[in-house]
Parts: structure tokens; sequence; C-alpha cells
């Protein structure tokens, strides 16, 4: 991308001189070389000049790409796609073509890549293999990660199946602790909140309550956001499971199928009928 003529094709759009802009940053001719491709600009004046812009780096980076989606995202679509359609060759052709770009560039987020996406396989296909050093691999990757991101995020939600007991429990914390900041933007916050509640749905298959009960608490102290209507209702249904697994058996139920009539307006029947038939085993 060419961030410099990207950067003056918004300046002129929004109506702003080249002085406007660089005033109190740099020099408008600095600012005009950068516009030119002829120099580079440090990080922390190009966010000053964004904010000039009333733009965030995110819209900005959003805009350079023509509103394309980023190579990861286009990934992610995928492979969602092909797990939730069951098309487990499509995931194996995607597999391997991440292995490949791991073996040409030997980039940490293609090894990942691949290894997230033989995971999908491996909840479809219970014969499918995955090696130790694999899985070794991704939990070593997320534990040295001092800042979880979207990416960060991502990968442990789609890899947690494979992971060990104890190091998904680790790693769920690891989570709360390294993602603080970055919750505080909506779509992260979505994942954040969706991979809890699925850790809270393998603590409660694996029978460690008193895990289900700590991170339904934790999410339950979450600040409120009128936006995420379905998780809270996904919340609601777990907390109904974890009362009937504490032999609270009539308000587990009537918590359950409360989430599960929401679930219905909210969602499609399928998600619905799938809730339904979660529930049926536990009573």
């Amino acid at each position: 991308m060419n961030y410099g003529q990207n950067f003056k094709n918004i300046r002129i759009s929004k109506g702003y001189s080249l002085k406007e802009v660089a005033e109190g940053i740099i020099s408008s001719s600095f600012l005009s070389k950068f516009e030119r491709g002829e120099s580079d600009i440090s990080l922390s004046n190009f966010i000053l000049l964004l904010n000039k812009l009333n733009i965030s780096i995110e819209e900005y980076i959003l805009i350079s790409r023509d509103y394309q989606p980023s190579e990861f995202e286009i990934f992610l679509h995928k492979i969602r796609h092909a797990y939730e359609q069951n098309n487990i060759p499509f995931l194996i052709s995607i597999y391997k073509e991440e292995e490949k770009k791991w073996k040409s560039h030997l980039s940490s987020s293609y090894k990942c890549n691949y290894i997230m996406t033989k995971a999908l396989i491996l909840d479809l296909n219970r014969n499918f293999e995955i090696t130790d050093s694999e899985r070794n691999f991704i939990s070593d990757y997320l534990l040295k990660n001092d800042h979880w991101g979207y990416y960060e995020i991502i990968l442990f939600g789609n890899t947690m199946s494979i992971l060990k007991y104890q190091t998904v429990i680790i790693l769920a914390k690891e989570i709360i602790s390294k993602s603080k900041l970055n919750i505080q933007i909506p779509k992260i916050k979505t994942e954040f909140i969706r991979i809890l509640l699925n850790v809270v749905i393998y603590t409660i298959e694996t029978g460690h309550l008193n895990d289900a009960k700590w991170f339904l608490s934790y999410i339950d102290e979450i600040p409120n956001n009128t936006h995420f209507y379905f998780e809270k209702t996904k919340h609601l249904f777990l907390k109904g499971i974890y009362q009937i697994e504490k032999n609270q058996l009539n308000k587990g139920i009537k918590n359950a199928e409360k989430a599960i009539e929401i679930i219905g307006i909210l969602e499609n029947a399928n998600i619905q009928n799938n809730h339904k038939l979660f529930l049926k085993k536990f009573i």
C-alpha cells in the first residue's frame, strides 16, 4: 500500500490543507514528502496526523485496502465456512496451503494457522491426527505472548479442543490478564466473551464445576453492553446447565429453557435446536 498517497487522498477528501494537518506535529514540507512517497514517518507522528483527520488507524488501514478483508480475515472466513458445512476435504486443502506457506516463509503465524485448521478437522473427524509437537507449539506460542489481541484470542478459541485441560484453564486466565485493554474494541470483546463461554462449556462437560463457576462469575462481572444479546443469553443458558449439574434442577431448567426461547428469537432454528439437544444431555 502507498501509505503517503492514501493519506493525501483522505486529507484532500476531508478538505484539509497540508499546513492544517502538519501544524504542531511536523513541517508541511516533510508531510508533503511523505505523501509523495519520498520519506517515511514515525508511527507516533502518523497517529497524531490521523487524529487531525479524525480517523482511527484501523479505519485508515481499511480505506487503504479499499475496504477489502485482510489475509487473516479471508483465511478465518474460509475455515469457519468449511467447518460449518462439515467440508473436511476443503479444510484439508486449507491446512496444506497454510503449511506450505509456513515452510516457505517460516512465519509462526502460518504454522499457527495450519495447526488451527487441523484442530477443526480433528473436531469433525476424530481419526485425524495432531502431533504433540504441534500441540506444544500452540501452547508455547500463546504463553510467551504478553499481549493478546484478536489473532491470539481466535487462535486459542479454535485450538482449545486439542490442548490438555490444565493448559486450557491456564491460557483462559492468561486471556483475561493479557486482553484487558484490547477488549475495549467491540470486535475483540465479542470474541473474548465467546471464548470464555466455550471455556465454561468445556469445564462443565469435563466435570470441573468449580472452574465453571469461576468463569461464569467472571463473565457476569464484565461491564454490561446492550450489543451482546446472544452472549448474555448464552451465559444464562450455561448458568442453567451449571445449576442442573449442582442439583438445582428446577432453577437450572427454568434458566436454560428461558435462554433457549430467547435464542429462538435472536438466531435461527438450527442454533435453537442445538441448545435444546445440549440441555437434554444434562436432564
